[in-house]
């Protein structure tokens, strides 16, 4: 994987099967960016990286993932969220899910909110394993990212 500088993570081995983080519900990623902190990316384009590096499963091998990358100008991501990105619905036998393939989007980051955060959606059932990295990066990574 390429250096990742830790202002730039929203989540580093977020595994699926600890705790209620594999429910079939929306959930924040355990970190969210500070773009103050992260040398004011605003106005830029950079590159949001999710990669799995163990396999999402379920008990009934139907469960399903979505992303959502929202700015704030504060940290409670509620009523003045933005929605900058929301990924397809991932299935959990799909590439990204099975670690075979990344998710590797540009994004524009928007001036006057300060705050960064990634939010993943299960669907129909809760995931019993499975495990991402989800960071910015300030330039494209080469295609064959891996863990």
């Amino acid at each position: 994987m390429a250096f990742v500088d830790s202002d730039l993570q929203f989540a580093d081995a977020l595994d699926l099967s600890s705790g209620t983080n594999g429910t079939a519900a929306a959930h924040d990623c355990t970190n969210y960016i500070d773009l103050q902190a992260a040398n004011r990316l605003a106005g830029r384009v950079v590159y949001l990286n999710i990669v799995f590096t163990t396999a999402m499963g379920s008990k009934e091998e139907d469960a399903t993932i979505t992303f959502d990358l929202e700015a704030d100008a504060d940290t409670t991501f509620s009523s003045g969220a933005v929605n900058i990105w929301s990924s397809q619905t991932l299935a959990e036998a799909g590439d990204v899910c099975q670690g075979t393939d990344v998710i590797q989007v540009p994004i524009s980051v928007p001036s006057g909110l300060r705050y960064l955060n990634l939010e993943y959606t299960i669907g129909n059932h809760a995931a019993t394993a499975g495990v991402f990295d989800a960071y910015i990066t300030l330039d494209a990574q080469s295609a064959n990212v891996t863990a």
